[in-house]
């Protein structure tokens, strides 16, 4: 059976082999980041679930005290729709 290691392969373990540890130590740490990440999006979906309203398909309005601030696209489409009307 052929070696699975060619020579241009070999020539190149040999550069990576010094940085091992810190490769192996970077992946782990990736994994790491990428779970705390994934636990924290799990955690603040129900939250996020609660304030939307599935009304709005694209934007954002935000209620502040009395205040409206509608970013949505329905408004912009209505904006632009009186501007054209006249």
């Amino acid at each position: 059976m052929a070696s699975l290691l060619t020579p241009q392969l070999k020539r190149l373990l040999s550069y990576v082999r010094p940085y091992t540890f810190r490769l192996t130590l970077g992946v782990v740490l990736v994994a790491i980041v990428a779970l705390a990440e994934g636990f924290i999006a799990l955690m603040v979906k129900p939250a996020v679930d609660y304030v939307l309203d599935p009304s709005v398909v694209g934007g954002i309005s935000v209620h502040i005290g009395d205040e409206l601030i509608d970013g949505t696209a329905a408004s912009r489409l209505a904006e632009v729709r009186r501007k054209l009307a006249g």
